[in-house]
């Protein structure tokens, strides 16, 4: 069967001018280099001091993208993966 290995989709605490296509790039990459799904965490809202480290963005005003939107563009773009969110 073999090991199986998911990509998180950081959608969450970015630069709100990050374009979106930039995030389905890197998920359709993630395909392509075999990952076998592709999740995309759900919250909405992270305590500051949770963002420092895994963003440039400034922790006090992240960029919260909403998962169910993120997901249903990503399965219009991939074909194998599987997707959900990251709870």
């Amino acid at each position: 069967m073999g090991v199986k290995f998911s990509f998180k989709l950081n959608v969450h605490g970015q630069q709100p001018d990050t374009p979106f296509e930039r995030y389905l790039d890197l998920a359709c990459h993630a395909e392509d280099t075999g990952f076998h799904g592709i999740y995309v965490i759900d919250h909405l809202l992270l305590p500051a001091d949770r963002l420092v480290g895994i963003t440039d963005a400034d922790p006090a005003k992240p960029c919260f993208m909403d998962c169910w939107c993120t997901l249903a563009a990503v399965a219009a773009r991939t074909k194998r993966v599987r997707i959900g969110p990251q709870v």
